[in-house]
């Protein structure tokens, strides 16, 4: 990967507005509005949690499926408890910079 200021604000920016944030807004968002309405709030909270958890089993990891689990039943409390959704997309998009974009390229290993 190109060390380019430029590329890495530009990829950056990517992850941060077409991975994450369109993503969360729709399934936290809009999703978890309707969910609520339909189910309720403690089953919606248990739902999405596993949705998340669902989509990372593709990386054959139990720790990873694990960690998606509590991560994502925290953000669902969080989101339950303040409202809007800022505060955990920005939350989940500096954790994803740091493992797609900055660990990669360290090269520790």
């Amino acid at each position: 990967m190109p060390n380019s200021p430029n590329l890495i604000v530009v990829s950056f920016v990517m992850v941060f507005l077409m991975h994450g944030f369109r993503g969360r807004a729709y399934i936290l968002g809009f999703s978890s509005i309707q969910c609520n309405k339909n189910v309720g709030k403690v089953e919606s909270n248990s739902f999405f949690p596993l949705v998340f958890t669902v989509l990372h089993i593709g990386n054959h990891a139990f720790v990873d499926c694990l960690i998606a689990f509590i991560a994502s039943m925290l953000f669902s409390y969080t989101k339950e408890q303040t409202g809007p959704i800022y505060g955990i997309s920005v939350t989940q998009e500096l954790t994803d910079i740091m493992l797609f974009l900055i660990m990669p390229s360290l090269n520790v290993l």
